[in-house]
């Protein structure tokens, strides 16, 4: 009986780890979709007329999305690339164990054609 009742906040704590892990990941999925999402929005911000970016219209485009999202994170344009690492933070709901955050990466580049 003793063992049973010594058993029960070790499968809590069990369960308690897999659901804040399973909402971690969650996040970073969040994180890697928006950042992917900015990227795109930044090409489709910064292309010019002979399919080329302008930098500075696809880093705004790219930084608008990010804010609008709710995400923090930072915008790097070069050759052609609009690369965005985005940052959600995440607070546990379950265990106390620390804020963390889901961090995400994306890019996207213009395609002309006959590339």
């Amino acid at each position: 009986m003793i063992l049973i009742f010594g058993m029960i906040p070790v499968l809590l704590i069990v369960i308690g780890l897999f659901m804040e892990n399973g909402a971690l990941i969650n996040a970073q999925e969040r994180a890697t979709l928006i950042a992917q999402s900015a990227a795109r929005a930044g090409v489709n911000g910064g292309i010019t007329a002979d399919t080329s970016i302008n930098s500075e219209l696809a880093r705004r485009a790219a930084q608008k999305y990010l804010t609008q999202s709710g995400a923090e994170g930072s915008v790097a344009v070069q050759d052609g690339k609009v690369t965005v690492h985005a940052v959600i933070p995440y607070e546990p709901k379950f265990l106390p164990i620390g804020n963390k955050e889901g961090v995400g990466i994306g890019a996207a580049r213009v395609f002309k054609p006959g590339q």
